[in-house]
């Protein structure tokens, strides 16, 4: 992981592939699912399609398990990946899967959802299926504001501004963008340098 901050992806990908080869010798296969998961991330830097072959495995293990942990992770990844590819109505499966994996109400693990359901926001408003992405993106604006979640609150309203602009209302969605900005700022997240594009054209 350390590798993979660094940029170093050819490195990182070969002390995963050893820690999968330990795995195996060990017949450890809830450690191989996870170690598949990481190169599937890591492969998404570059290959995308080979990152899906990663976290492909890395779902058979969690089926063949059990584990509900390892299919949604694996689920979730996949999704964003389809994304990536402009897959949107692939992408669209497998967050619906991952919501019926954690759980779509107030009670299942919200991490996990919190993930999925911004997926899937993004998946609904790249079908250009408007109507349905506002009511899940208010879903888990609503929920990440009421657990004081800043950063999903972000990634939250990012997507209602680019909702509300495809609406034309554009200073509402500059609004949305600003509130966005603020709670990412000094954050990793992705989506900050959309942001501050999308802000600075305003300015």
């Amino acid at each position: 992981m350390l590798l993979e901050r660094l940029e170093r992806y050819e490195e990182a990908a070969e002390a995963l592939e050893e820690s999968l080869a330990c795995a195996r010798r060990l017949g450890d296969d809830y450690g191989e699912g996870i170690i598949l998961s990481h190169l599937g991330n890591l492969h998404e830097h570059t290959d995308a399609p080979h990152a899906i072959a990663c976290h492909e495995r890395s779902l058979d293990v969690g089926v063949r398990l059990g584990s509900p942990l390892l299919r949604h992770t694996a689920h979730c990844n996949i999704g964003y990946a389809r994304l990536t590819l402009g897959q949107p109505g692939l992408a669209l499966r497998h967050f619906e899967e991952c919501l019926a994996i954690v759980g779509a109400g107030d009670e299942g693990d919200w991490q996990s959802q919190s993930q999925s359901r911004i997926g899937l926001v993004r998946a609904l408003r790249a079908l250009g299926r408007g109507g349905a992405a506002v009511r899940e993106c208010a879903i888990v604006l609503e929920r990440a504001v009421s657990r004081a979640d800043g950063f999903t609150e972000g990634l939250a309203r990012h997507e209602h501004g680019l909702l509300l602009r495809a609406e034309g209302r554009t200073d509402e969605a500059l609004d949305e963008w600003r509130r966005a900005y603020a709670c990412l700022d000094g954050t990793d997240a992705k989506v900050l340098p959309e942001l501050r594009a999308l802000l600075g054209r305003a300015v």
